[in-house]
């Protein structure tokens, strides 16, 4: 699946709202400070699935189902370079190493996030491990 969401207050409350980690809920934030308007999104199965109306944490793992989302970032890419890592660390995200360079990863139970900046773009990955995750976002560098 593949689509788009525009981003505004009300995604920010019913994404926070539906974490149940809070370090997660707490590094909702940081996607608003980023100024994106828009982001760019596709979903991965490793097995055919009917997506729900409503998708809760427990599918993502029962059907692998890992996401990725992109989207541009309202600064300049040279501002996002020097504050991207910063910015994610505080909000709690630890950086880690993989592949394509360095990224930032959370962990709430089973749902993994990973994100990486690429110039003013940022990526964000969800899936069900942290392997998965950065598997996804270097898939997105090659």
């Amino acid at each position: 699946a593949a689509g788009f969401v525009t981003l505004d207050e009300n995604l920010f409350k019913t994404l926070a709202d539906a974490m149940e980690n809070e370090e997660i809920k707490n590094a909702l934030p940081a996607l608003s400070m980023a100024r994106l308007d828009y982001l760019a999104f596709a979903a991965y199965s490793d097995k055919p699935l009917k997506l729900p109306e409503e998708i809760k944490l427990s599918d993502l793992k029962e059907s692998g189902l890992r996401a990725i989302l992109v989207g541009r970032a309202g600064y300049p890419s040279f501002l996002l370079d020097l504050l991207f890592g910063n910015i994610v660390q505080r909000f709690g995200l630890e950086e880690v190493s993989f592949e394509a360079g360095k990224a930032y990863h959370i962990a709430q139970g089973d749902l993994h996030l990973a994100a990486k900046n690429n110039g003013n773009h940022i990526y964000v990955v969800a899936a069900t491990s942290k392997e998965k995750a950065l598997e996804l976002l270097t898939s997105a560098f090659k």
